[in-house]
């Protein structure tokens, strides 16, 4: 929960999503690289309902989204390295 409204709903939810990725470069590596990356999406619900299981994992999907498009970018930076 991230605020409340006057009457102590909460009215605005953050969905947090860690990835942690561990990977090669090639073939003929032994040793594996490890990435991690986190990311959010904040949301709200009307004041009159419910937190539901499909505003939750859309805001999940959307954190995780988030999070890959860090992830790829990291890999990509690795790569050029």
């Amino acid at each position: 929960a991230l605020s409340t409204d006057n009457s102590g709903y909460t009215n605005s939810y953050r969905a947090t999503v860690d990835i942690t990725v561990r990977y090669k470069k090639n073939q003929k590596q032994n040793n594996y690289k490890i990435l991690s990356v986190s990311n959010y999406y904040d949301y709200s619900i009307d004041a009159d309902s419910l937190i539901t299981d499909k505003k939750r994992l859309e805001a999940t999907k959307l954190a995780s989204s988030n999070a890959l498009s860090d992830l790829f970018s990291k890999i990509a930076i690795k790569s050029f390295k």
